[in-house]
């Protein structure tokens, strides 16, 4: 966490929207009323035409790190439409979004944060062909923790996080899709990971984070899309093309 570093990546959004019937808007608030009143659109109409709503954005990300001064700067290059957009204005629409993704491990393990989680052993595990450890960290406090957390996953050979797999209670706005999926009479399924997959100079800097919105089973679900269940939102963030400028890293190691 006391390194400094530059660098300058490519920042790729891809945002897949499944809106349940032909009535539901862009909000995707169910009227369950609408719904039982037949206001929706045949069945055989619904399940035969594509919703599915694309939206792809690039931009150019950079962040400077020197001590606990961190400066993150973004530009837009392309979009699917070519219209320019700020950043925030496609991050606002979406439920759940980490920035500065890169101190994810810091948050969870800082040895100044430790006392505020437990951790446990879950299982050995394989990632992109190499052998790693699983562990878990809760809060003792979930009411203390404002960030992220949940699973683990570390290279033993360097004890370096190559995965975060976020508890979804800790996400913000998971309360709000587990009312949805109340209303709908379903279960909801949601993911949030983040990948560290490039290394540089001792430091793994994330490589995808990556979101899935899915619900299964109930009378509606299974009405309007089956026994394989409604792919509601899935985001994915692509951090590819790293260039690294002047880094300096200093560790130090304790011996107990």
């Amino acid at each position: 966490k006391n390194s400094a570093f530059h660098f300058y990546c490519v920042e790729d959004i891809a945002e897949t929207k499944i809106p349940l019937t032909a009535a539901e808007d862009e909000q995707a608030d169910i009227s369950l009323e609408d719904m039982k009143k037949g206001t929706v659109r045949a069945l055989d109409s619904i399940r035969n035409t594509p919703f599915t709503n694309v939206k792809k954005y690039i931009f150019g990300y950079r962040l400077i790190k020197t001590g606990k001064d961190v400066k993150e700067e973004r530009q837009f290059i392309s979009s699917r439409d070519n219209v320019p957009v700020e950043r925030h204005v496609v991050i606002e629409p979406t439920a759940f979004f980490s920035e500065k993704a890169i101190f994810a491990p810091v948050t969870l393990l800082d040895k100044g944060r430790q006392s505020l989680y437990n951790y446990s052993f879950l299982r050995h595990d394989k990632w992109n062909g190499k052998q790693v450890i699983v562990i878990e960290a809760k809060p003792k406090v979930a009411e203390e923790i404002s960030t992220v957390y949940g699973e683990v996953w570390i290279d033993p050979t360097d004890y370096s996080i190559v995965k975060i797999a976020a508890d979804p209670q800790s996400i913000k706005g998971y309360d709000k899709l587990k009312e949805l999926a109340r209303k709908l009479h379903t279960k909801l399924y949601f993911t949030l990971e983040t990948e560290f997959n490039e290394f540089h100079n001792g430091i793994r800097f994330p490589t995808q984070v990556s979101m899935l919105e899915k619900y299964k089973g109930g009378e509606y679900i299974n009405q309007y899309r089956g026994h394989q269940g409604w792919e509601r939102t899935r985001t994915v963030f692509l951090y590819k093309d790293y260039q690294f400028f002047a880094v300096e890293t200093s560790v130090s190691v304790e011996n107990n």
